[in-house]
C-alpha cells in the first residue's frame, strides 16, 4: 500500500471518547468462527472482524460488500463479482480462490452455517461428507473484461434470495486454515485471546478507512459490575427488560430428543414431553429480558399442528439433560424444564457440557436430552423468506438438512408470498416433526450501553450500534 495512503488512513477521524472500549458479554468464550456462531458476541464479532459477499444496510437492502455488485443469474448459475481492492488482515491482498475455499468452510463438520450451500449445485454433496466435509465446493472463478475476478455459483436450482442468504453473519468469510487463528477482512482484526477477554485492534488498511478506535476489549462481564470511571464500555448480550424498538437477533430456545436412547423416541412420550412443557411461565417468569412463548422454529405466532398423537407416557424413564456452559447464568430455566420433564414421566438429571461438545453431539443426535438455545439473526419478520432461512438454519445445526429439499427451494423460488408461506409452515412442523425439536421460548437479546460512547448513536432501546465505531459501512442515516 502506498505510505501516502496509509497515512491517510491512520489520520482519520477519531471519536473524542478515547482508544479504547470495553465490551461485556453474558455468555461464555465467544466462538472465533462465524460458522460456530452461537450467541450475539458472536455474531458481534462476526461483523467486526469478517466481512462477506453481502450485507444488509441501514435500509434493510441487500449491499455488495467483498462482491462487486449484486449476483448476475444466468441458466444453471450464478455470477458473483469481486471486489479489487480488498486487503487481508496479515497484508495479503484478496484472491478469488481464497473466497472459494473460504465458502467452502461453511460444509465443515459441525458447521452452524452449512445451510448457505444448500441452494448451490453440489452443495449436500459436500455437507454430507465429500472430501470428508472439508472439500471444495464446485465453485470456479473466472476472469471479466475489466481484469476483476468473478465467481461462477453453480445452483441446483433456481433461488433468487441468493444474495440474501449470504448477507449473513455466519456467510462471513474466514481465510487462512489450519489451527492458526482465523483471518478476516473486516475493520477490526484479532490480535489475542486471553482469559481475561479478547482484544480487537484497528484494521489500519482497511479499504473505507481506519476504525475510529484503537482496539476494543471483549469480555465476560455482568450487569453488577460498575462502568470505568474512563473510557467506553459497550455491553454485549446482556440481557435489558422490556423495551420499544427493533431487536438485533432472535434467540429460540428448544428441548431436543436425540438418538442415542431408543425408548425416549417414543412419539407418544415426545408428544408428552411437548405437552408437558409450560412456556408461558417459563418465558414471561424464568428468562430474563423480553422473552415469550413459542411453539414454531420461525417464530410465528400460529398453530403448528404437530403430528404426534395425544397420551400419557408410559413408565418412567431416567435421562441426563445436556445444556451449555454458556447457558450458566439461565440455570433457573433449566430447574424449571427439569421439573416439566418429571410431569411427562422424565426424570432429568442436569449435565453442563461445554459448547462446542454440545455442538458436535447437536448434529450427531448423539444426546439423550438437550435444553439448548440457537440464535437466528436479525429482526423477526412475517416474510416467507425471513421464516424458510430460520428453518434452514435451525436444521442445519441440527444436522437436518434434508428437512428443506432442493425440490421445496425450486418450488419456493416459484411460488407467490402465501404459497410461500404456506410451504415455510409445512417445514417448520417437518423439522420439528424429523428433528424431535420441542420450541419453548424466543428472546430477543440486546446490546445496552454501559456509560456513553460520545459521537455514537442511541437507539430508543438503549442500544448503541457498533458499526458507529467505525466508517467501515457508510450507511445512511437512521430515524431514531
Amino acid at each position: 500500500m502506498n505510505a501516502w495512503l496509509l497515512a491517510l488512513l491512520l489520520g482519520a477521524p477519531r471519536l473524542p471518547f478515547g482508544d479504547v472500549a470495553v465490551g461485556e458479554h453474558a455468555s461464555g468464550a465467544p466462538a472465533l468462527d462465524p460458522i460456530h456462531a452461537a450467541s450475539i458476541t458472536d455474531l458481534t464479532i462476526a461483523g467486526a472482524v469478517f466481512e462477506g459477499l453481502y450485507a444488509i444496510d441501514g435500509a434493510n437492502q441487500i449491499v455488495p460488500d467483498l462482491a462487486s455488485e449484486l449476483p448476475r443469474f444466468e441458466p444453471g448459475r450464478a455470477l458473483i463479482p469481486l471486489r479489487k481492492d480488498v486487503l487481508r488482515h496479515d497484508g495479503k491482498p484478496l484472491s478469488a480462490a481464497d473466497v472459494v475455499r473460504a465458502m467452502s468452510h461453511w460444509a465443515s463438520p459441525s458447521s452452524n452455517a452449512s445451510y448457505l450451500a444448500l441452494p448451490l449445485g453440489g452443495g449436500r454433496a459436500a455437507i454430507a461428507g465429500a472430501g470428508g466435509g472439508t472439500g471444495l465446493l464446485p465453485i470456479s472463478v473466472t476472469t471479466l473484461d475489466d481484469g476483476s475476478s468473478a465467481l461462477i455459483v453453480p445452483l441446483a436450482q433456481p433461488f433468487p434470495e441468493l444474495a440474501r442468504l449470504f448477507a449473513s453473519e455466519r456467510s462471513s468469510l474466514v481465510f487462512g486454515s489450519g489451527k492458526a487463528p482465523p483471518i478476516g477482512s473486516g475493520p477490526f482484526k484479532l490480535e489475542g485471546q486471553r482469559p481475561e477477554g479478547l482484544t480487537l485492534s484497528a484494521f489500519a488498511a482497511h479499504r473505507m478507512g481506519r476504525p475510529y478506535l484503537d482496539r476494543w476489549l471483549l469480555r465476560p462481564g455482568s450487569l453488577a459490575r460498575p462502568p470505568p470511571a474512563t473510557g467506553a464500555t459497550l455491553a454485549l448480550d446482556i440481557y435489558a427488560g422490556p423495551t420499544a424498538g427493533p431487536a438485533p437477533a432472535r434467540e429460540l430456545w428448544f428441548l431436543r430428543v436425540g438418538t442415542k436412547r431408543p425408548e425416549l423416541r417414543s412419539a407418544r412420550l415426545f408428544r408428552a414431553l411437548e405437552s408437558a412443557v409450560g412456556r408461558d411461565r417459563l418465558a414471561k417468569r424464568y428468562l430474563a429480558g423480553e422473552a415469550r412463548p413459542t411453539e414454531t422454529v420461525r417464530g410465528s405466532s400460529d398453530d403448528p399442528q404437530l403430528t404426534f398423537p395425544n397420551g400419557p407416557p408410559t413408565g418412567g424413564i431416567r435421562a441426563i439433560l445436556l445444556i451449555p456452559e454458556r447457558l450458566a447464568p439461565d440455570r433457573r430455566f433449566a430447574e424449571r424444564v427439569q421439573l416439566d420433564l418429571l410431569r411427562a414421566g422424565v426424570t432429568a438429571t442436569i449435565e453442563t457440557v461445554k459448547d462446542e461438545t454440545l455442538a458436535t453431539a447437536r448434529r450427531s443426535a448423539d444426546v439423550e436430552l438437550a435444553l439448548d438455545c440457537f440464535v437466528f439473526e436479525g429482526d423477526i419478520a412475517d416474510d416467507a423468506a425471513h421464516g424458510l432461512f430460520a428453518v434452514m438454519a435451525l436444521a442445519a445445526a441440527t444436522g437436518g438438512e434434508g428437512v428443506v429439499s432442493e425440490q421445496d427451494l425450486a418450488a419456493f423460488a416459484g411460488e407467490d408470498e402465501p404459497a410461500r408461506q404456506r410451504r415455510v409452515a409445512g417445514l417448520d412442523r417437518r423439522l420439528r416433526d424429523e428433528a424431535w425439536i420441542v420450541p419453548i421460548a424466543e428472546r430477543s437479546p440486546r446490546a445496552r450501553i454501559g456509560t456513553g460512547l460520545a459521537g455514537a448513536v442511541m437507539s430508543p432501546t438503549g442500544a448503541v450500534h457498533l458499526e458507529d465505531a467505525w466508517s467501515a459501512r457508510l450507511l445512511p442515516a437512521r430515524e431514531e
